[in-house]
């Protein structure tokens, strides 16, 4: 996994709290669960068939909506063919 120094996304950054698209709006916002913000997380080396999620010590933060590979993530990390996020 990459370190980077200059910045660290999970202290620094505001977490979005509405979809990044504005001119994608729901109908109803009784309806939506915002998900965005820190969620748990681990890199696993298993097809995601493969996996029990209760057996998992979640190691990892990453900073939703934010992709893994971004450095908003807090992550910074391109996965690997063998390799999937819990």
């Amino acid at each position: 996994m990459k370190k980077h120094n200059y910045l660290n996304p999970l202290n620094e950054l505001p977490k979005l709290s509405f979809y990044p698209r504005p001119s994608l709006k729901r109908d109803d916002s009784s309806n939506y669960l915002n998900l965005n913000g820190l969620w748990d997380c681990e890199v696993l080396k298993a097809s995601i068939d493969d996996i029990d999620i209760s057996s998992i010590e979640y190691t990892k933060k990453i900073n939703v909506p934010y992709p893994i590979e971004s450095q908003f993530s807090g992550l910074e990390y391109d996965l690997l063919d063998d390799e999937v996020i819990a």
